[in-house]
């Protein structure tokens, strides 16, 4: 559910595949597994937990001192923006189960963010609500570094089960498209023994070839070339744009 919220869905990877359905047998980076994001989850569900418990009892003390504490930069805490920032607050905390999120503002109530938002030689406030805030960020930032791991996971196990279904659907229909020629002809050059034969017997038929054109010349077809006329009694130009 969190990961749903995150906007990571099954909608947004399918995305991916448009773009990807011609690109078979590339290597991805970065190779990940699908990593598990309950102990991250649970450790953001209890400090949201307490932050929550803490907001019912601080909100008051806490608006009095965003609006009134003398040493704040009003640049930065307006007070026509601070009752914005409580009322985003009192919507993130609504419910008993978080959102995988932080709204814009959230900062405003961390350390971190009140150290940036007061005058020179002036301490920022203190309030137990912000060193809770302080661990929300926090874990929210733990949270949210699993989630994109597990993102990245996701995606490289659906392109290779991807390549593996289509690959498995074309054989059920006896289907080949021109891309999978040319790769069935780079496997086949590139097998041990057999390989070189093939080469041979091209070589045999075409003493020379000429490759217009050669800045759109993918990695498939230049290595089918290469490989076919690497012997020096046969000649390759490549022709490209200058």
């Amino acid at each position: 559910d969190f990961i749903l919220r995150k906007g990571f869905s099954p909608a947004r990877l399918l995305t991916l595949l448009p773009g990807s359905l011609k690109r078979t047998r590339v290597r991805v980076i970065p190779s990940l597994e699908t990593v598990d994001s309950f102990e991250q989850e649970k450790a953001f569900q209890n400090v949201f937990d307490q932050v929550r418990g803490e907001w019912g009892r601080a909100r008051e003390e806490v608006s009095q001192i965003l609006t009134g504490y003398e040493g704040l930069n009003r640049n930065r805490y307006s007070r026509k923006m601070v009752p914005l920032w409580i009322q985003k607050m009192d919507v993130l905390l609504m419910d008993n189960e978080p959102n995988s999120f932080l709204f814009q503002g959230f900062d405003k109530f961390t350390s971190a963010g009140l150290s940036q938002g007061v005058k020179k030689d002036y301490a920022p406030p203190t309030h137990e609500f912000f060193v809770r805030c302080d661990a929300l960020r926090k874990s929210f930032e733990e949270l949210d570094q699993v989630f994109r791991t597990r993102f990245l996971g996701l995606k490289s196990r659906l392109l290779q089960e991807m390549e593996e279904e289509l690959l498995r659907k074309k054989k059920e229909l006896n289907l080949r498209s021109f891309d999978d020629l040319l790769s069935m002809l780079r496997d086949a050059l590139q097998e041990p023994g057999g390989g070189d034969a093939l080469a041979r017997e091209i070589r045999a038929k075409y003493k020379a070839a000429l490759v217009d054109e050669f800045q759109d010349t993918d990695e498939i077809q230049y290595s089918i070339f290469r490989d076919v006329f690497k012997e020096a009694e046969n000649c390759v130009f490549y022709v490209g744009d200058p």
